[in-house]
């Protein structure tokens, strides 16, 4: 079974706000998205990233907007970078700063990940998605290319400079605007989503920077890192737990067994990772559900028993309640999304 990866869900809600002032239905984006629902019993720190990528799909079929990952990127605030801001303001070099953006960007998102390589002597942060069944729309790569040059200016005091941007995805017809935003040229069509920052950035200091803060928010990230790679385990333990006891069939007794723990104790360790099994049988059902709807020709009578459902419109039910869609709507729907998309 593969890794349940997650999205820090405090980025999606403030992706979701600026969605709402665009004159986006946000309702409608995330009617039955696990862990989105804002107020409800299943809120969670993390979303699954099969989840998180689905919203982007609902999102750009509602507003047809190439530009719209861009246009929420660049407005997103800086809060949804969480201890990763004050870790870039005070690193010591521009160099160090986006080096560290990098090793932290797990604690906001592992829906994909920027590696760096240099380009004639010129720094280039290539945008890789990680594995999924659910592709990654390019408006999600958008919107996380524009909040990283926003976040580097705003915290850099507006020292980091690019070269180029290269974009994926379908052409923008309003190209004039990033362009403006990035201040530099920008090609589309690439195979890959980069940001080429200017060759004198890797010497550069970064003004300002105050080296005892700077100790105190690395050790800082560095615990909620290591922090995060064991809820990780958790996660894809009692993930796994569920599919092993057949997914809808499953419950908090049972997937406590399997992992030789109290169901007092599962729930508080859930708890501590801001989740709950609820949630996290939710989002494995989802994802594997959308994987046979997608990847495979299999019935919507044969998933309903793979996901332990006795009556097909048991099932039927349940994936519209999760998800706004019937089964059959959404395999329709997420192959009609995944044709301006970006996959791993």
């Amino acid at each position: 079974m593969k890794q349940h990866k997650t999205i820090y869900s405090y980025w999606l809600k403030d992706s979701l706000a600026v969605m709402a002032t665009l004159g986006l239905d946000v309702d409608a984006i995330t009617a039955g998205l696990p862990g989105l629902q804002v107020g409800s019993r299943q809120s969670s720190s993390w979303v699954e990233v099969s989840v998180a990528r689905q919203l982007w799909h609902n999102a750009f079929e509602q507003c047809r907007d190439t530009a719209i990952g861009f246009k929420v990127g660049k407005q997103l605030s800086i809060r949804a970078f969480n201890v990763l801001a004050p870790v870039l303001s005070h690193s010591p070099t521009m160099a160090e700063a986006i080096a560290n953006a990098m090793r932290y960007q797990q604690l906001l998102s592992q829906s994909g990940s920027f590696h760096h390589t240099l380009r004639e002597g010129r720094l280039v942060a290539r945008y890789v998605p990680a594995p999924s069944h659910t592709a990654l729309h390019f408006s999600q790569v958008d919107s996380v290319l524009a909040a990283f040059v926003k976040a580097l200016r705003l915290l850099l005091d507006e020292q980091a400079s690019l070269h180029q941007v290269t974009l994926t995805g379908p052409r923008r017809d309003d190209i004039g605007l990033y362009e403006a935003f990035y201040r530099c040229p920008v090609y589309q069509g690439g195979e890959a989503a980069e940001l080429e920052f200017t060759a004198d950035l890797l010497v550069r200091p970064i003004i300002g920077a105050d080296p005892g803060i700077y100790r105190i928010n690395q050790t800082l990230a560095e615990d909620r890192l290591s922090r995060l790679l064991n809820v990780e385990q958790l996660h894809n333990s009692v993930a796994e737990a569920v599919a092993n006891l057949k997914y809808a069939q499953a419950d908090i007794h049972g997937v406590a067994r399997e992992l030789v723990l109290t169901v007092r104790t599962l729930q508080r360790k859930l708890s501590q990772s801001g989740s709950s099994f609820s949630l996290i049988q939710d989002q494995v059902m989802l994802k594997e559900a959308t994987r046979l709807l997608t990847e495979t020709e299999t019935s919507v009578q044969e998933i309903a028993l793979l996901m332990g459902y006795t009556e097909t419109s048991s099932f039927s039910r349940a994936i519209r309640t999760m998800t706004g869609r019937s089964p059959l709507q959404l395999r329709q729907a997420t192959v009609r999304a995944g044709t301006p998309s970006s996959s791993p």
